[in-house]
């Protein structure tokens, strides 16, 4: 996998905001 910095950090952002939902639930 290899993914363009900016393309890794928007993942990366979005995976710890589904994180952050999942704990709110």
């Amino acid at each position: 996998m290899n993914l363009c910095s900016k393309c890794y950090l928007d993942f990366w952002a979005g995976e710890e905001q589904a994180k952050k939902a999942k704990a709110a639930m």
